[in-house]
C-alpha cells in the first residue's frame, strides 16, 4: 500500500500529530489521543465522512441496488482492511441509517454554524 502524505510527513519529522479529532482514536495511528481527550470534552467530535449519494429522482429498486452491492464491497475483508489500514471506521449503513446519519450530522454543524457566527462569503 502506498504511503498517505501525512504518513510520509511524519516518517520524516516535518509533521507532528497532536490529536485527531474524530470521536474515537484512528486505527491507523492508536497512540494519537483525540481532541476530546486533550480538552477533556467527550462531546467533541469533527468525524470527516464519506458516502455515496444519488441524484433525487433515482427510481428506489436502483438506489436499493446500489445500496446493497456498495455494502457487499465493503464488507469484502481485503477491501474493509485497506480502508482500516489508511484509517478509515467502515461502517456499512442501510438508506433510512445513513439518512439518519446525515441529517444528525447535518444538524450538528448547523449547531456549530450558529454558535461561531460562521458566514458565507
Amino acid at each position: 500500500m502506498q504511503p498517505t502524505v501525512v504518513e510520509a510527513c511524519l516518517k520524516a519529522g516535518t509533521v507532528k500529530l497532536l490529536a485527531v479529532s474524530s470521536a474515537k482514536r484512528s486505527s491507523a495511528a492508536l497512540e494519537i489521543p483525540t481532541v476530546a481527550e486533550a480538552i477533556k470534552d467527550p462531546n467533541f467530535d469533527l468525524t470527516l465522512w464519506q458516502g455515496f449519494f444519488a441524484p433525487a429522482g433515482t427510481p428506489k429498486p436502483v438506489v436499493d441496488r446500489l445500496n446493497a452491492e456498495i455494502n457487499k464491497i465493503l464488507a469484502e475483508p481485503e477491501v474493509r482492511q485497506r480502508l482500516i489500514d489508511a484509517g478509515a471506521n467502515v461502517v456499512p449503513l442501510s438508506l433510512e441509517g445513513f439518512a439518519t446519519f446525515v441529517k444528525n450530522e447535518s444538524e450538528k454543524y448547523e449547531r456549530i454554524i450558529k454558535l461561531t457566527g460562521v458566514k458565507s462569503e
